[in-house]
């Protein structure tokens, strides 16, 4: 075994947490808005409960590893995870928002033309 399995756990929560956060501060940096402080406070936050949550659903992979390499296998796959969760949620979510924006602009009416003709001087 590499270590302590306990010892292992609370390295793995502590990495994903890392990476979560990691991932909302380099999501904020990928779409070129305005910093806001509120927003990107909810990202990291859920950046972190999310890598939390994967570092949960692989915990006895961690915990079980024969040796450090296992360990950093590991580690590594839920770094990946971590950051393909997230490249998976904003393709989504940018599916989603094309697709009602694409409905909003089908459903409305088009504007008539109040502008008098142009007709040009002899």
């Amino acid at each position: 075994m590499a270590t302590d399995p306990f010892v292992l756990a609370i390295v793995a929560l502590s990495a994903g947490a890392i990476f979560g956060a990691a991932n909302s501060v380099f999501g904020w940096l990928k779409n070129n808005e305005l910093f806001d402080t509120r927003k990107f406070a909810i990202t990291v936050i859920t950046g972190i409960i999310a890598g939390i949550i994967l570092v949960f659903t692989n915990i006895s992979g961690i915990v079980k590893a024969e040796n450090n390499l296992e360990v950093l296998q590991q580690l590594v796959g839920l770094a990946l995870a971590i950051f393909g969760v997230n490249e998976l949620r904003t393709f989504i979510s940018g599916a989603i928002a094309n697709r009602a924006v694409n409905k909003v602009v089908e459903e409305t009416e088009p504007i008539e033309d109040t502008e008098p003709e142009f007709t040009p001087l002899k």
